[in-house]
């Protein structure tokens, strides 16, 4: 239950409101999760179609948690913008900053596993969503609120059939990558590494060729020597016989 309301227990303390308003009135679910007779709910969930269904009705009500997190935050504050994205991310993945505090009640540290040291596919988008929420309060999106709704909604779904069926967990990071590359010094870094390793590089192999060129020379050498130290022995054998 903690990892199901992580999103509202969060923004709830950073907005000061009480952090077990997010349990009234979820005896239902509760039941459903830990009571249900054979574990009908977990082998039904398990279920590829129902899963499937499950994980787009999550990314819906993911887009709805971004949406109103954004606009209570705005109500609160209107001019503190850092504030907004805040509330809106942590409403849409606040999941995965829970998890934290959650490894720590089960007695695990791991602190180079941290959402914001290393940010997943979900948090990037909740980010993304909550800045264009943003810009539609502001009035600088060409598009009502509904229609920032139903692409944020389909793009949420898009993502996460791609992640099912393609595989493909992070489609941000191509884009990361040449991001980096360009605008960060990636570019500039690489250029200096490969001028940096390239004369150890031609070194190694010809070392390597000259040694092995010594060696097979020196192999014939022993070879000779032994042929004609044996020629030499029987030339001896024949003279005493």
């Amino acid at each position: 239950m903690l990892m199901c309301f992580a999103g509202p227990i969060i923004a709830n303390c950073l907005l000061g409101e009480s952090i077990v308003a997010p349990f009234r009135n979820n005896r239902d679910i509760l039941y459903i999760i830990n009571y249900m007779p054979w574990d009908l709910a977990y082998r039904a969930s398990k279920f590829v179609p129902v899963h499937t269904v499950i994980c787009l009705m999550k990314e819906l009500q993911r887009a709805r948690k971004i949406s109103d997190g954004v606009a209570f935050a705005y109500k609160l504050n209107p001019r503190a913008y850092l504030v907004v994205l805040a509330i809106g991310v942590v409403k849409g993945s606040g999941y995965l900053e829970m998890k934290l505090f959650e490894r720590l009640v089960r007695g695990l540290w791991l602190p180079a596993s941290n959402e914001c040291l290393k940010p997943c596919f979900t948090t990037k988008a909740s980010c993304l969503i909550a800045a264009a929420f943003l810009l539609e309060k502001l009035g600088r999106l060409p598009c009502s609120h509904d229609g920032a709704f139903l692409a944020a909604v389909l793009s949420l779904f898009c993502f996460k059939l791609a992640s099912k069926l393609l595989h493909i967990h992070d489609p941000f990071r191509p884009f990361e990558s040449v991001f980096c590359t360009v605008l960060l010094g990636g570019l500039v870094d690489a250029i200096r590494r490969a001028a940096e390793s390239s004369p150890a590089t031609a070194a190694v192999p010809a070392t390597g060729k000259t040694s092995g060129g010594q060696q097979q020379h020196q192999q014939q050498k022993d070879v000779s020597d032994g042929t004609a130290n044996g020629l030499a022995r029987d030339k001896e054998q024949k003279k005493n016989d």
